[in-house]
């Protein structure tokens, strides 16, 4: 259903808009990248509460070797394109944690779709935001982390927040109905 129809879309665009220039191409890939290391720093800040933190965790994941196959294979783009939509979703629910704002809440749907379209590993980002929130109950509580704790604290979230993680659960449901052939 969902494809890699992002990653087609970006280099449709691409086309359209440098030509078959593959320098320029490469190129792209590298502001692509760049740009999902800026929001790899704005996360880190964030999370850390800390510039310099922020600014070792984005150079890590510029500089680091594991990256050269999404930057340099054009068709690796799908792997940058879903770091970016994956992090901005997962920042823009940090934002909804913080100003109960409903577009932050649409701004995540949004950021999992397309981090779905980009690639299929995707479909994590609720999740990381699942144990995220675990995370925090239990910091609040001041709680040792063992698994049976980010459990409870995961099923007490599920909880408290039925209806958003129902519609997550139904839409995966809805995704393998049209993905699995029966």
């Amino acid at each position: 259903l969902l494809g890699r129809n992002v990653r087609l879309l970006s280099h449709a665009l691409d086309f359209y808009v440098l030509g078959a220039n593959v320098g320029l191409h490469h190129l792209s890939n590298v502001l692509y990248h760049l740009f999902a290391a800026w929001l790899v720093f704005l996360l880190a800040y964030k999370l850390l509460g800390d510039m310099k933190g922020g600014l070792v965790a984005a150079l890590f994941f510029t500089l680091h070797p594991v990256q050269t196959e999404s930057v340099a294979y054009l068709a690796g783009r799908r792997d940058i394109l879903v770091a970016i939509f994956y992090l901005w979703g997962f920042l823009s629910w940090c934002k909804y944690r913080e100003s109960g704002k409903v577009l932050y809440a649409w701004l995540t749907l949004a950021g999992w779709l397309l981090s779905m379209a980009s690639k299929e590993s995707g479909i994590t980002l609720p999740a990381v935001i699942l144990v995220y929130e675990a995370y925090i109950i239990l910091k609040g509580k001041k709680a040792g982390m063992t698994f049976a704790s980010l459990y409870n604290a995961c099923k007490e979230l599920v909880r408290s927040h039925r209806i958003a993680f129902t519609g997550i659960l139904v839409f995966l449901a809805a995704l393998a109905a049209v993905i699995i052939p029966f």
